[in-house]
């Protein structure tokens, strides 16, 4: 997994001192510090962080185009439009602990012991499934990734999801028990996506 991380510095550092003398005194008002915001690629896997190599910086950056700007360009971070948020709603710090909040809650609902695992065309006699579905996904293959910080994009996590619960529908049909299960979870994976409000990691 690959993380934008920001750091400030590039203040003056007789500005900062002023700064916290000032605010220490209690009679005046501390400036505000306008400090440079700098940018750093690390990778994230298991737990460790590492800079990124140039090879792979170049690979991040061709395919985050949107990203791109912010290097050669950190203030522009400031004209970013970010979704309104309720001051109750909790902002993790990485959008993979509300992902995780997420599979937890589908994990425990009523029938959704039919996605914990991968389909088994063999064990349940549906010899043609492969043919019709292209991409197979489950929750716990979803679990594993999150677990593993196999995905760089919350966007990826949320295809996945989709994934898995379009493939029922469109193999089943709609109107099938397995459909209607299937869009019962694709509903409520959407509910709580706005409760937590993903799109605001995306």
């Amino acid at each position: 997994m690959i993380e934008l991380l920001a750091s400030c510095g590039g203040a003056p550092k007789e500005n900062i001192e002023k700064a916290r003398s000032m605010k220490k005194g209690g009679k005046k008002k501390a400036p505000e510090i306008n400090e440079v915001k700098r940018y750093a690629l690390v990778i994230y896997n298991h737990g460790e962080r590492r800079e990124v190599t140039p090879e792979e910086f170049k690979a991040f950056i061709e395919n985050n185009k949107e990203l791109a700007a912010y290097f050669s360009d950190p203030n522009a971070v400031k004209n970013m439009k970010l979704p309104e948020i309720p001051p109750s709603v909790v902002i993790y710090d990485h959008w993979d602990k509300a992902a995780k909040k997420i599979i937890s809650h589908l994990w425990k609902l009523s029938g959704a012991a039919n996605f914990h695992a991968p389909v088994d065309p063999i064990a349940l006699q549906i010899p043609d499934y492969l043919n019709i579905i292209k991409k197979p996904m489950d929750l716990g293959t979803i679990k594993r990734k999150l677990a593993g910080c196999e995905y760089e994009k919350c966007k990826d996590f949320v295809n996945d999801v989709k994934l898995v619960f379009n493939n029922t529908i469109t193999y089943n049909g709609e109107i099938s028990d397995y459909g209607k299960l299937g869009k019962k979870m694709l509903s409520e994976f959407e509910n709580q996506s706005k409760a937590l409000y993903l799109d605001y990691y995306m």
